[in-house]
């Protein structure tokens, strides 16, 4: 695809679809788990999330810190980062894995946001996300 159309413009349609697909995707969860109306649904649902055995096998991570508007999540190691490093292809698999991250947390809620300064993904020691709610958004 980047041969036939671009390599910016192809990581443009690859980044967009796979951050409209995760956001599809938590709608679907939601309709199942419930809306998360405050910041403490989204610390729930989070951390279930990270239990279940299936993500457990993909990434190892630690929680720095959490308070009633902020959790930090460290992920130290990454199945999908180990792999995408092994096909020298990071920058796909950024757009892939990493970016949809974002996505993840505007489905939750609007109010939902993501800081992340490094990844494993792109030669990081790990992933710092740290995920807020912003009451200045309606």
């Amino acid at each position: 695809m980047e041969k036939s159309i671009g390599k910016e413009k192809a990581h443009e349609i690859i980044r967009n679809a796979f951050y409209d697909n995760m956001t599809d995707s938590v709608k679907e969860e939601l309709k199942e788990l419930g809306p998360v109306r405050e910041f403490a649904d989204f610390i729930r649902m989070e951390k279930e999330e990270n239990e279940h055995p299936n993500f457990k096998n993909i990434v190892e991570l630690t929680y720095p810190y959490e308070t009633e508007t902020e959790l930090s999540l460290n992920v130290t190691k990454c199945l999908h980062a180990e792999v995408f490093k092994e096909l020298d292809a990071t920058e796909l698999g950024y757009l892939i894995v990493c970016h949809p991250d974002h996505a993840y947390a505007q489905a939750c809620n609007p109010r939902m946001k993501l800081k992340r300064s490094v990844t494993l993904m792109q030669g990081g020691s790990h992933c710092n996300h740290v995920w807020f709610w912003d009451e200045s958004e309606n």
